[in-house]
């Protein structure tokens, strides 16, 4: 009876054994098709151009060693919220050190496409653990994903996580026209090593259009320019974004440089971000002329601008925004520091603290040259025991104090919680719209299906039927 117990044990631990083997794959070189369970890396991998590759639920995508994946064709990642699809390493040991690329991974380069590639879309994806090479050339940009001159790229519900790069996007870096779409993803730990040149400890883009729309930025650390993100001669889309907790030595959230953009950034939640040199919110550089509506930027902390920083000829516009309990440290300008009399920023509609007399630097006071207009210096009044974050009481006098006339400022229709806007016929200052609490009809959404899905023509979009109102694609 003994040898027949250890017979059949003997049998069954090899029926699991050859289980594991036969969910476990191990790639190197050009790689197609369809990945499934687990799959190990083990050397740089690739898709040539033409191919595609499709990653299914739950699929574990594990680099045995610091490898790069080159995209010429497509890849699909189509995790789940339940089953998502995981880029990591098999051992993390040696990730905090920044000269080797021990316990990481590359990335994944999009990079010299041809005009007709397929799109490549990432839904409930994870991406961890990724560092790139120092002096590489334009792999030394964006720790998990660089592209370079590709724009047909989206990340849906995506998660980036402990993800570094030695030049500039600790995340994902956009050049030459790669104008990614990011939604509903978040970006965590993400950093950029270099000092002097680091840009956008999360995000960076150079001259590209990139969208960002309902993602949180947390904890992460730009070297030089932007905590959150940082974006050079680019036209970004920014709005319904949080961003806590991230730090650069200018820019803790933000930091715009060249940026001239024709999209409004609205509805985002800027807080306490910091610590920073210069701008522990928002800096805009260099002729930067962005129009800020609509945002609520409080409790940043920084050497000098501690909310909101202008440096070489910017003149952004800020309109409807809030811009209070932000402050410095041995610095002066806790809410607006404004570098040279060349700069001159425009305010309208705002709650910004200490007001005008509270500017700081060689632009403030008799250098102001700007146009300030409108503004308040109140109380906010914000509803610290209701469930939204920074949304306004019943009683704050921020409720129909925007500008009334919003025709022209694109402002989208719902505000950062996705509510409807002008509640009363007036909107409100801030990234919250008061709510009456009389039944107003909360904004929902519904499922749809494309076919043929991805396409490069004609898609044919289905609805479900819906009863009557403002629908937005």
């Amino acid at each position: 009876m003994k040898k027949i117990y250890c017979l059949l044990l003997t049998f069954l631990t090899l029926l699991i054994h050859a289980g594991t083997l036969k969910s476990q794959v191990i790639v190197s070189g050009a790689v197609s098709g369809t990945w499934d369970n687990l799959i190990h890396v083990t050397g740089d991998i690739w898709i040539n151009e033409g191919e595609s590759l499709v990653i299914n639920p739950g699929t574990r995508v594990v680099f045995i060693e610091p490898a790069i994946f080159n995209v010429w064709g497509s890849v699909n990642s189509n995790g789940t919220s339940e089953q998502p699809v995981i880029f990591t390493v098999a051992d993390s040991t040696g990730f905090a050190d920044s000269s080797q690329l021990t316990g990481a991974w590359q990335g994944i380069v999009f990079s010299h496409m041809v005009a007709n590639t397929d799109s490549s879309i990432f839904t409930n994806t994870v991406f961890e653990y990724t560092k790139d090479k120092r002096d590489a050339g334009e792999t030394s940009w964006g720790g998990a994903i660089t592209a370079v001159g590709f724009s047909k790229l989206r990340f849906s519900f995506c998660n980036f996580i402990s993800t570094h790069s030695w030049s500039g996007g600790g995340a994902a870096a956009m050049t030459a026209g790669a104008n990614i779409i990011f939604q509903h993803c978040s970006f965590e730990n993400c950093r950029v090593y270099d000092s002097l040149t680091g840009f956008g400890g999360a995000l960076y883009a150079r001259e590209a259009s990139p969208i960002v729309e309902h993602c949180t930025f947390y904890n992460n650390k730009g070297g030089w320019l932007g905590g959150g993100l940082c974006f050079y001669y680019s036209d970004p889309l920014i709005r319904f974004n949080e961003f806590k907790g991230n730090s650069a030595l200018i820019g803790g959230g933000i930091s715009l440089v060249h940026c001239r953009p024709a999209r409004i950034i609205s509805n985002n939640v800027i807080h306490q971000n910091g610590p920073a040199y210069f701008g522990g919110g928002v800096a805009c550089n260099n002729a930067c002329d962005p129009v800020f509506a609509n945002n609520t930027i409080v409790d940043n902390y920084a050497a000098y601008g501690g909310g909101f920083y202008c440096n070489d000829s910017a003149a952004p516009t800020v309109i409807n925004s809030i811009i209070t309990n932000n402050y410095t440290f041995g610095g002066d300008g806790p809410q607006v520091y404004i570098w040279d009399i060349y700069s001159h920023p425009n305010f309208f509609y705002s709650n910004i603290e200490g007001g005008l007399n509270n500017f700081a630097g060689s632009g403030a006071l008799g250098g102001y040259h700007g146009v300030f207009a409108d503004n308040l210096d109140t109380a906010n009044y914000f509803d610290i025991k209701g469930p939204l974050p920074w949304a306004l009481s019943d009683s704050s006098p921020l409720r129909d104090a925007g500008n009334p006339d919003t025709a022209a400022l694109q402002i989208p229709p719902v505000d950062f919680a996705n509510q409807l806007r002008l509640v009363k016929g007036r909107i409100d200052i801030g990234a919250f719209e008061w709510q009456s609490g009389e039944g107003v009809s909360q904004i929902s959404t519904v499922s749809v299906s494309v076919a043929p899905n991805p396409s490069n023509g004609t898609v044919v979009i289905r609805l479900p039927k819906a009863n009557d109102g403002l629908f937005q694609v």
